[in-house]
């Protein structure tokens, strides 16, 4: 019988380095816009949502 699935902390996700090269000459070139704004939805999308609860980003009160 399979095993349910188990949840997994999502803090031990995977990281990367990711570097995005620019100069003035390719600035405008449609390929190198795309590329900028998709890495740009890409890495601001997760930070769109609001904190998981539990976590010190949710603290309201000083510390104790």
């Amino acid at each position: 019988m399979p095993q349910p699935c188990q949840h997994r902390d999502l803090t031990a996700a995977p990281t990367y380095e990711l570097y995005l090269h620019w100069h003035p000459r390719f600035h405008h070139e449609p390929a190198n816009r795309w590329i900028r704004d998709a890495m740009s939805e890409l890495v601001k999308g997760p930070m769109q949502h609001a904190p998981l609860p539990n976590t010190k980003r949710m603290r309201t009160t000083g510390a104790q």
